[in-house]
């Protein structure tokens, strides 16, 4: 069994190279740490009462990343990003959610009583606006 010190010293942050046609390259991606995530679903379900959800953006200021791992974006540029094409950002964030764990039900539970569009391609097939 693993010992504490263990657990905290080993380094578990993932990144995976993206490609991304419409932007005219690649981007990184990285896992997020439990804490963030938990952060940024409370932050999901707080803005769907507002109708302000601004889903795979948000979600992915905190995964896009560069080679090293120090991430590109900040909390502040998830608007922006989210007025990207949704292909592109379906495609990166469809590997950030698999790369950090995030299932289809986990998806589906977070766009519950958002508006939706039926056969976006997402992870979930559709995709929240």
């Amino acid at each position: 069994m693993l010992s504490k010190s263990e657990i905290f010293e080993c380094n578990d942050v993932k990144i995976e190279q993206v490609p991304v046609p419409e932007w005219g390259g690649s981007v990184y991606v990285k896992t997020i740490t439990a804490k963030e995530q938990d952060t940024w679903s409370a932050d999901v379900s707080e803005q769907k009462k507002n109708s302000t959800a601004n889903f795979q953006a948000s979600f992915l200021v905190m995964c896009i990343c560069d080679e090293s791992g120090t991430l590109v974006f900040d909390a502040s540029d998830a608007d922006a990003l989210g007025n990207k094409s949704a292909g592109a950002l379906n495609t990166v964030f469809n590997v950030a959610s698999r790369l950090n764990g995030l299932s289809s039900g986990d998806v589906k539970e977070l766009e519950k009583n958002s508006v939706t569009i039926q056969g976006a391609d997402s992870i979930s097939g559709s995709l929240v606006i």
